[in-house]
C-alpha cells in the first residue's frame, strides 16, 4: 500500500481545495489504509464496492475512460486512475492474504469489464455485478458486509448522486446490511467540483447520506477527503449537531 502513497496523495489533492473546506484534509491513502488494517484486524471476509473502476488511465491521458485494453499498462502505476482511487484493485492487493470476497458494482456493463482486466490477477476474490447499486444492495444479506465503499455517481451534477447515495444508506440501515465491527468509506466527500460549480453544501456524494447514518446509529471515526463509518455502541443522538457544511459556514 505505501509504494502507491505518492499517487494517492498528488491525485486527492488536486481533487480538494483546503481553502474551499477551511482546512486541509488527508488523502484516500489514509483512510483506505485504516479500513484495509481494520479489515484484517479484525477478521473481515466481505467487500462491497458500488461504482467500480471506469478507466485504465487518469485524466488528461490518452485512453481515459476507452475500452482499448491497450491502455492497461500493469506495470506503470503513475498512469493509473488515481483520481478514481483505484479501489478494486488496492483492495484486491491489500487484502489478498486472507482471501476475500469482493464485490464490485455498476449499472455500466462496459465499466465492469475494464475492471475485470484491471483485476484479472486477483479475479478469484471478485464477483462482478452489472446492477444498480441499491437492488444489489437488496439482495444482499443482513449483517454480511465488513467493508462498504461507496463511490456511485459522478460528481457534477451532483444532485443525483447524492440522492442515489442516500437511497443506498436507507437499504444498507434498513436490512442491517454491515456485520458488527463493519465499515462504512465514502469516496469524494470533500471534492471541490460541487462547491465550484455552485453546489453550496460541503459534502460532496454524501450531502444527504452522512446525517442519514449518524441519525441511523452510525458515527464517524475519520473525517477527510473519504469519510469512514463505524457502528455506534451508543445510543442514537438525535441531538447531535448536524454534519453539514455550507459555502461561508465550514469550521
Amino acid at each position: 500500500m505505501a509504494r502507491f502513497r505518492p499517487f494517492l496523495d498528488e491525485h486527492t489533492a488536486s481533487a480538494t481545495d483546503p481553502l474551499l473546506f477551511g482546512r486541509p484534509v488527508a488523502s484516500r491513502y489514509h483512510t483506505l489504509r485504516y479500513c484495509f488494517d481494520h479489515f484484517l484486524s479484525t477478521g473481515g471476509r466481505t467487500v462491497v464496492e458500488l461504482g467500480t473502476i471506469r478507466s485504465f488511465v487518469h485524466g488528461g491521458l490518452p485512453g481515459c475512460n476507452s475500452d482499448d485494453v491497450a491502455y492497461w499498462e500493469p506495470g506503470h502505476p503513475e498512469s493509473w486512475d488515481w483520481g478514481a482511487g483505484c479501489f478494486s484493485l488496492l483492495a484486491a492487493m491489500c487484502l489478498s492474504e486472507v482471501g476475500p470476497e469482493i464485490h464490485t458494482v455498476d449499472l455500466v456493463a462496459t465499466h465492469i469489464e475494464r475492471c475485470k482486466v484491471v483485476t484479472s490477477a486477483y479475479k478469484h476474490l471478485f464477483q462482478y455485478h452489472i446492477s444498480s447499486s441499491v437492488e444489489f444492495l437488496r439482495r444482499m444479506e443482513p449483517g454480511s458486509v465488513d467493508l462498504l465503499y461507496l463511490d456511485t455517481g459522478d460528481m457534477w451534477p451532483i444532485e443525483p448522486t447524492a440522492l442515489n447515495q442516500l437511497q443506498e444508506v436507507k437499504v444498507l440501515c434498513k436490512r442491517r446490511l454491515l456485520s458488527p465491527r463493519g465499515l462504512v468509506l465514502i469516496d469524494d466527500v470533500r471534492n471541490a467540483t460541487p462547491p465550484r460549480m455552485g453546489e453550496r453544501n460541503l459534502l460532496g456524494k454524501a450531502k444527504y447520506s452522512l446525517e442519514y447514518l449518524r441519525s441511523h446509529g452510525f458515527e464517524v471515526v475519520l473525517d477527510e477527503y473519504q469519510v469512514v463509518l463505524a457502528q455506534s455502541t451508543e445510543p442514537t443522538r438525535r441531538s447531535r449537531p448536524p454534519l453539514v457544511w455550507l459555502k461561508g459556514r465550514a469550521p
